[in-house]
């Protein structure tokens, strides 16, 4: 036992791993409680097979697809309890942590991490890693949470790895470390040695096998390469580029790469490809405060183009055929053939001649 740790943090850690045997103990019972079940479901099913017979015999089909359907049931119930059970004696060895084996593992835990702390109302238990530095970088420490309602439960492994600084990847602001994605480690080859660990209670095992997946970095399989950290990711077309060869847009602020990006023709801001238009006159690019629609044609037209809120083409079009109508306008009208100044005989108008 370290001189450091005083009597009083001592009797702390007592009752940590006192708690802790404690959650075993609860999955001990739990495996107890699926024998039981498996028993009682076997003799489930011998009651109703017997009955399946006696349908079938006396030509019961609607009881008997009843009957079937429940033996179906508990054989998928007998199932289910087996596997637990043939999982749980494979991964959990000859015997669970005692309290005084827990008890000497937080004792070294205390002197090997920081911030050995137990939640009992959030149930869990923590310590913080040193600063990890992969290759240059500076991911800071992470604070490796075991929650310890999963001690008791079907599926052991329940924990998360949470940055304290966090510095996480440009293209994903999830990824704090290679192999942490939302809290979540990618253990890799450590994944059977970490579940066995905490199934068998060596607590301190655990949190050694985590930091050393931190400690380590694979390039074979991380969320984010470290020589892709400093990369950002362009909004349009996915791709991961340094910021330094990239550009940011100024209508959305957000980073577009040198093939995506366009720079207006009217303001000269630069813009991404989804804040651009192109002109429908003069194809050439804008932003989107510096293009309108067409109040004509309704095409996306630059303010450079725009004509009495009109793109060069209607404008022109509307120009032609006002000019039209005012030449129609100015021509002298003709004279109508009921005006001509020859006289009419009367006889043409259904007058009729009386003899003087």
């Amino acid at each position: 036992m370290p001189l450091s740790i005083s009597s009083r943090r001592l009797r702390e850690l007592a009752r940590i791993a006192r708690f802790i045997a404690s959650r075993y103990s609860l999955r001990n019972k739990c495996s107890q409680q699926y024998l039981a079940n498996c028993l009682e479901a076997q003799q489930k099913l011998q009651r109703l097979i017997d009955l399946e017979k006696i349908c079938t015999s006396r030509g019961w089909r609607t009881a008997g697809r009843y009957v079937r359907r429940r033996l179906a049931t508990t054989l998928r119930e007998i199932q289910r309890c087996t596997d637990w059970q043939i999982k749980s004696l494979n991964e959990n060895g000859p015997d669970f942590g005692t309290e005084q084996e827990i008890l000497h593992d937080l004792i070294a835990l205390e002197g090997e991490f920081e911030g050995l702390e137990l939640d009992k109302k959030s149930m869990y238990l923590a310590v913080i890693t040193p600063p990890i530095e992969l290759e240059g970088i500076l991911l800071g420490s992470f604070k490796v949470r075991l929650n310890l309602k999963s001690l008791s439960a079907e599926s052991v492994g329940g924990y998360e790895v949470i940055a304290l600084e966090p510095f996480p990847a440009k293209t994903n602001s999830e990824v704090t470390h290679p192999h942490v994605r939302a809290r979540s480690l990618c253990e890799g080859h450590a994944h059977a040695a970490i579940n066995a660990a905490l199934r068998q209670g060596r607590l301190l095992d655990f949190f050694q096998l985590v930091l050393g997946v931190l400690s380590e970095y694979n390039p074979s399989s991380p969320y984010v390469s470290l020589d892709d950290w400093y990369c950002v990711r362009c909004r349009d077309c996915d791709d991961s580029f340094d910021p330094a060869d990239g550009y940011v847009c100024e209508y959305c602020d957000a980073a577009t790469c040198d093939c995506c990006h366009h720079m207006c023709h009217c303001c000269d801001e630069v813009n991404c490809h989804s804040c651009s238009s192109q002109c429908a006159a003069c194809e050439e690019w804008a932003c989107a405060t510096c293009v309108e629609n067409c109040v004509s044609c309704f095409r996306t037209v630059c303010k450079s183009c725009l004509e009495n809120e009109r793109c060069p083409a209607c404008d022109r079009e509307i120009m032609e055929q006002e000019e039209a109508e005012e030449e129609v306008e100015s021509q002298p009208l003709e004279e109508s053939p009921l005006e001509t100044s020859t006289p009419l005989h009367p006889l043409r108008m259904g007058e009729i001649a009386v003899p003087a």
